[in-house]
């Protein structure tokens, strides 16, 4: 699927450059002329609008150029010691791209091992392939694996050779993969690769470089661990959602992963895992070990999730889709690559993979194996003897001691594992054997196959946040009551500590307490008599998160109430209140923070003296402190709001604008027999207005050699758009273009052109 820079006849979803509708109209399923009838409407379809709080995960996709050579004696020498369809890579991960296109996760995650070893072409290629999908409006951030940087592994391949080949440094990884996280950066780690971005307001996500250049090991260096800490915390201390992402394991996936595999967990993870959390950190989408895994930890009344993701090149090619709801979940579901564009022999690419990796398995295990022993101090060559003698060793006919293996980590890399109960007591008689490795492995296998909660593939996770509610004006002398809620999972007696602040940032109110058995809590403040009038400021903390609300307070008593309390430009503020008496006049005046006279109104107070005044924020507003002065029926008052960039009711964090986007089509797609004088029109699912006075005249029908249709006429009602036009012809293509400029809310996102 190609995206809206490139011209085609297709309906485009609002915020796109364009929008297209192609009518085949005609006699092509032999509609007699004369009938006034043309048949069969060229199938549709809408490039999804990007959302940003929904997220795509892909790791490990170890991409290989073709052009390195995939075949030959030395390459396959070199998969015989791996489990990767590195040949396939390219296929593979072009696929993945495509269906990715074809959601409307906004934001797209790929936490390392981008290339099979570092190649500088294949990073080159690899970032090519991402350009696409942000071309098509989406945030596409990675971070480096082991194999990414100085990788001494790379190279290209001619028949029995393996010719070393340019590889990459940190510097120029940053520099290939620049608009994938660094140029968007708010935050860089001087001493790493690690970065924050926040692709949408209230939402930051921290890439953690836990690489060890050259090695397969992952660590922290001390002062990455503190910048690192130092930025969940004054995310978390600004309302944010935190969620992050490294290579390497952070928390063990199976009770002796350290024990086998140690390089594929991060040194120190114990610590660092607990000071994550400690911090704020609950989410880190990880990579590296292939598996499809999610597993948990708990800090005093924290929880930290390691979200580890499949790669892309071992079966079963995995990825997740993640949405962050508005009620502080994070829902994670697993979609898998079923079809590639590749000869995989006849065979479903599905089949084809698991069959790839049981094959490699088989040859990996017992070099696993044999590592394990060298370690014990076997001499290498004796290892590996014992190692294949072990691997081949019958358990209960016709498996083997590999056999029992190769199908747990089948298991274990597509999550969810369920032992075979058949099998279960000659592995429980493996964990009590007299032989020590023996022992060990029916452990590993046991730990493997009964793995605990979460589930793996589907789950929801609460992400801790803290809601605020108190209303959005007050007077000098009121009572204020402060409502909120602990979202986590444990919500019971957390400890909350509220500041307020008034407009000239001096410290007037501070209190604490905890929350009741549902998480819920609560505070009343009296605001002072003598109080300073102006935008007022409240920060809730406790369980590792904070909140943040604004309120204004105002001079006269019950005169003026402004909602929200602030607001973006382009958004519309409610000024209401009650005059001493009714049916007087009431007029307004609302300043800007320069002290300009934006808007003067006057109307009449009901019979009760109630009045109501909306005032559109105009789009070019400058950012602050407004003021709306309200009089009538011999008395006045004013109230405080804040015009901020991104800001939402209240103070609190936005969501992303909302953007129309198209609901139906007429003709609908599919449709057959569409008269040639048919209505052609686009329903929206807001309502939408022109940009200007003649922005409509815009609008062109062309046929398909790129005549326009005469007296093309639109008219714009709410959430309809209607074009009139001249007859069709028969057996004629019909292209319908909507210029980005004729709506004026049809505002473009990053880079979607």
């Amino acid at each position: 699927m190609r995206c809206a820079q490139h011209t085609q006849q297709l309906w485009r979803r609002l915020p796109y450059l364009f929008m297209t509708m192609v009518i085949l109209m005609g006699a092509i399923f032999g509609v007699p002329a004369g009938t006034g009838k043309a048949t069969n409407v060229e199938n549709l379809s809408l490039s999804p609008v990007p959302d940003f709080n929904k997220i795509a995960v892909f790791a490990d996709p170890h991409y290989f150029d073709p052009e390195l050579g995939a075949s030959g004696a030395a390459f396959e020498e070199y998969l015989s010691n791996d489990r990767k369809m590195l040949a396939e890579s390219d296929a593979i991960v072009k696929e993945t791209i495509e269906q990715i296109k074809n959601t409307d996760a906004g934001v797209v995650l790929i936490p390392g091992d981008l290339t099979k070893d570092g190649e500088k072409t294949c990073h080159e290629k690899f970032a090519a392939l991402l350009a696409d999908l942000e071309d098509c409006g989406k945030k596409v951030y990675v971070i480096d694996g082991n194999h990414d940087i100085y990788n001494p592994g790379a190279c290209r391949y001619v028949g029995d050779q393996a010719i070393p080949v340019d590889n990459l440094s940190p510097g120029e990884f940053k520099s290939i993969y620049s608009p994938f996280g660094y140029a968007e950066a708010i935050a860089e780690d001087p001493n790493s690769l690690s970065y924050v971005v926040e692709p949408v307001n209230g939402l930051r996500i921290i890439a953690m470089d836990s690489a060890v250049y050259g090695k397969t090991e992952g660590a922290f260096s001390a002062d990455t661990l503190n910048w690192i800490k130092d930025q969940i915390s004054a995310a978390k201390l600004a309302g944010k959602t935190v969620l992050g992402m490294m290579h390497h394991n952070l928390i063990d996936h199976f009770s002796v992963q350290r024990q086998i595999f140690p390089e594929y967990v991060i040194n120190d993870a114990d610590q660092i895992s607990s000071e994550l959390a400690q911090a704020g950190m609950n989410v880190v989408f990880t990579g590296h070990f292939h598996a499809q895994d999610v597993v948990s930890k708990q800090v005093g009344n924290k929880y930290i999730y390691d979200i580890e993701n499949g790669s892309l090149v071992t079966y079963p090619s995995p990825y997740r889709l993640v949405e962050l709801t508005a009620d502080n979940k994070l829902i994670v579901t697993t979609s898998h690559i079923e079809s590639i564009n590749y000869d995989t022999g006849g065979k479903p690419f599905p089949d084809y993979a698991k069959e790839f990796l049981v094959n490699g398995l088989q040859g990996l295990i017992p070099q696993v194996l044999a590592g394990i022993l060298i370690k014990q101090g076997v001499p290498p060559q004796e290892a590996l003897q014992q190692a294949e003698q072990m691997a081949n060793t019958v358990v209960v006919p016709p498996l083997t001691i590999n056999d029992l293996l190769a199908d747990a980590m089948v298991a274990h890399y597509q999550g969810d594992e369920s032992v075979n109960q058949q099998i279960l007591p000659v592995i429980q008689g493996m964990a009590s054997s007299a032989d020590s490795m023996v022992k060990m492995l029916g452990g590993a296998l046991l730990s493997i196959w009964f793995d605990p909660a979460p589930e793996d593939n589907n789950l929801t996770i609460i992400i801790p946040g803290i809601e605020l509610d108190v209303k959005p004006s007050a007077m000098p002398g009121e009572a204020l009551e402060i409502k909120g809620n602990y979202i986590g999972e444990e919500v019971s007696g957390v400890h909350i500590a509220i500041t307020v602040k008034n407009p000239n940032g001096a410290l007037s109110y501070v209190d604490e307490t905890s929350t009741g058995t549902d998480g819920s809590f609560g505070f009343y403040l009296t605001i002072p008599a003598n109080a300073p009038t102006g935008l007022w400021t409240l920060d809730a903390a406790g369980g590792g998160c904070a909140a943040n609300k604004t309120f204004s307070v105002s001079e006269a008593t019950g005169m003026v109430n402004v909602s929200p309390a602030s607001v973006k430009p382009g958004g519309v503020v409610t000024i209401s209140g009650t005059a001493p008496q009714g049916n007087v006049p009431v007029g307004i005046t609302i300043k800007d923070p320069n002290g300009s006279a934006t808007f003067v109104d006057q109307t009449t107070a009901g019979a009760g003296g109630g009045y109501t005044f909306q005032f559109t924020v105009p789009a070019s507003a400058p950012t602050g402190t407004w003021t709306a002065d309200v009089a009538g029926g011999g008395s006045a008052g004013r109230a405080a709001f804040t015009v901020a960039s991104g800001s939402s009711s209240g103070g609190g964090s936005a969501s992303p604008c909302k953007q129309p986007a198209a609901a139906s089509y007429l003709p609908q797609t599919g449709a057959s027999n569409v008269a040639l004088d048919a209505e052609v029109s686009v329903i929206f699912d807001i309502a939408v207005s022109k940009a200007s006075t003649n922005s409509l005249n815009g609008i062109t029908i062309t046929d398909e050699y790129g005549n326009k249709v005469g007296n093309v006429a639109a008219v714009l009602s709410g959430t309809k758009l209607t074009l009139s036009h001249d007859a069709f012809e028969y057996n004629t293509k019909y292209t319908v273009t909507i210029p980005e400029a004729v709506l004026a809310n049809n505002r473009l996102s990053r880079r979607q052109f």
